[in-house]
């Protein structure tokens, strides 16, 4: 799974804080819950890991740690409807505009400016049908 595939990171080259429950507006007025994480050192370039996730962010946090301490910015997001979030979970239905709603609040924040990169790992196909701007690479989990 998603944890399995981190296992073989390099080195940690910083240490890493996070914000809580970070909400995030969608085009139609619903909330996205979210855990930010970010490396301490700032004088490095941190692109960012989006993780939006069906069944619950917490369960991510120490996923969000391993990257942070390796110096990315990690966005892990409740998707629509489930745990935290806000609105109806439909099969198929705002995935793709919730996912460029987030990229586009990454694009707004002050670290986002420091490295333009966003790696998202999807658990929707309908993710992997749109690609945001700004996004690097996708890269699909079960």
């Amino acid at each position: 799974m998603i944890f399995g595939a981190a296992t073989d990171l390099p080195p940690t080259t910083c240490s890493a804080s996070y914000v809580k429950d970070v909400e995030i507006q969608t085009r139609d007025s619903q909330v996205l819950a979210c855990t930010t994480f970010h490396p301490t050192n700032k004088s490095l370039p941190s692109p960012t890991v989006l993780i939006r996730n069906p069944y619950n962010r917490c369960h991510l946090d120490a996923l969000g740690y391993r990257f942070a301490e390796r110096g990315f910015h990690v966005v892990i997001q409740d998707v629509r409807g489930r745990c935290a979030s806000g609105g109806v979970d439909e099969l198929l239905g705002t995935d793709a505009a919730d996912a460029a709603d987030t990229v586009e609040w990454i694009r707004a924040q002050i670290w986002f400016a420091q490295s333009p990169k966003i790696v998202m790992w999807a658990h929707c196909i309908s993710e992997l049908c749109s690609t945001p701007p700004y996004l690097m690479l996708i890269v699909s989990c079960p």
